[in-house]
């Protein structure tokens, strides 16, 4: 039996796994899943066509709006809490951070998984910033993933 900590890491994964899914950190989660699942070469062929299964079931479920993605999730997480059960407390520990860290990019293929700390602005998609008529537009950025900035354009021969 797992304590409270193991559970709820094991739970984490769970939902990684399917948050992961599909999104740009997809490669990176599918691959540390299977390496540690898997413990030869053969089961982590196994492992990998259980990750693609994955991603085709939660496909069609949203194509059909069905309850698919609970089930996949506890799926997934019954299969990290054996693990975590099988292993001694060396191995576990070790296990239960590498769950840790799929658990991290897990979070960063959720769609708007956007957030900001006190006095801060949280966007999930574009924000224009405009400084008009000479004055100065500004902020502080915390950017996980891409950035795109431009020139500002040049302002009219009337304006100054």
């Amino acid at each position: 039996m797992l304590n409270e900590a193991l559970t709820a890491v094991a739970a984490a994964g769970g939902t990684a796994v399917v948050q992961a899914a599909g999104t740009d950190v997809w490669t990176v989660v599918r691959s540390r899943v299977a390496t540690l699942l898997g413990r030869d070469a053969a089961s982590e062929q196994a492992v990998l066509t259980r990750l693609d299964r994955t991603v085709a079931d939660l496909q069609e479920s949203h194509d059909h709006g069905d309850a698919r993605q609970s089930r996949l999730v506890e799926a997934w997480r019954t299969r990290f809490e054996d693990l975590l059960e099988d292993l001694d407390p060396e191995a576990r520990e070790n296990a239960s951070q590498a769950l840790q860290g799929i658990a991290a990019l897990g979070a960063l293929g959720r769609i708007g998984s956007t957030s900001s700390g006190d006095h801060g602005l949280a966007v999930a998609r574009d924000l224009h910033v405009q400084a008009d008529r000479g004055s100065v537009a500004g902020g502080v950025l915390n950017v996980e993933g891409g950035l795109s900035l431009t020139n500002p354009p040049l302002p009219e021969t009337s304006q100054g």
